[in-house]
């Protein structure tokens, strides 16, 4: 059950579920990047059991792939709450990716953030993305031409060291900043079954 919790209540319950999201929704593309250092992802899937359609007590109750239950009580701010039927799967979906930029016109170093939500409009099946990235410019500490890496210190002094097959290596030097991008993509989409 607190799989069930910790994989969505805190997106569902704070009323992220209040819209709904184009089946094909994708972030924006980043620019070509020189390395990636993190990517990955998770994703789980939920059959909404009953819906308690209560004007005083939206609930629905999820069932993970094991049968686990779970009631999720959801705020008025759900406005597609009546799409909800039982039987509809709930599809929770996170990726992650890092990747680094090296001298690219226009490179503004220092630190910044953004947040990008993609809905559909009221009456569809509920469902959400978001899309945060975050750059801050961090500064080359070791390079390895033949084998096309470089090394980075993140700001929590972890030393990450990076495969880098786009760079021009005759430009890149010890103490030249590059800028890394943290990209989060969460969506939580209520799909009718198949």
């Amino acid at each position: 059950m607190k799989k069930i919790k910790s994989g969505i209540v805190a997106l569902l319950a704070a009323g992220l579920l209040c819209m709904a999201i184009p089946a094909m929704a994708t972030a924006p593309n980043a620019p070509e990047n020189d390395g990636v250092i993190v990517a990955g992802g998770a994703e789980a899937l939920f059959t909404v059991v009953s819906v308690n359609t209560d004007a005083n007590a939206h609930s629905i109750v999820l069932a993970d792939k094991d049968g686990k239950q779970e009631t999720l009580k959801l705020g008025p701010e759900v406005k597609n709450f009546s799409q909800i039927q039982a039987g509809d799967n709930v599809v929770v979906a996170e990726t992650v990716q890092v990747a680094l930029f090296y001298d690219k016109v226009g490179q503004v170093p220092g630190m910044g953030r953004s947040e990008m939500v993609f809905t559909k409009p009221q009456g569809s099946k509920p469902g959400l993305l978001v899309v945060q990235q975050r750059f801050i410019t961090l500064q080359i500490t070791a390079i390895d031409a033949a084998n096309k890496t470089i090394t980075v210190t993140l700001p929590d002094n972890t030393v990450k060291t990076v495969t880098t097959p786009n760079v021009d290596f005759s430009k890149v030097k010890i103490g030249n900043d590059v800028i890394a991008l943290f990209a989060n993509e969460k969506t939580i989409m209520v799909v009718a079954p198949k």
